[in-house]
């Protein structure tokens, strides 16, 4: 994983994040893959304006949190 920024509403774009903050790892098939958590996934989405998916990531956190 690499630095990740957002583009903000404005255009302007956000300070790089360090992946490594928010890594978790999940398990696929015997190996571990690194994923960036539920929660930090749900604020991108808040910050990118994409409300449903944030409302989907919210209740799964919610209920499965």
């Amino acid at each position: 994983m690499g630095d990740i920024q957002k583009r903000l509403p404005d255009g302007s774009w956000e300070e790089p994040v360090n992946p490594a903050r928010y890594r978790q790892f999940v398990e696929v098939d015997g190996i571990q893959v690194p994923v960036l958590s539920l929660k930090y996934e749900q604020r991108a989405y808040v910050t990118l304006g994409r409300s449903d998916k944030a409302r989907l990531l919210e209740e799964w956190l919610r209920n499965h949190g």
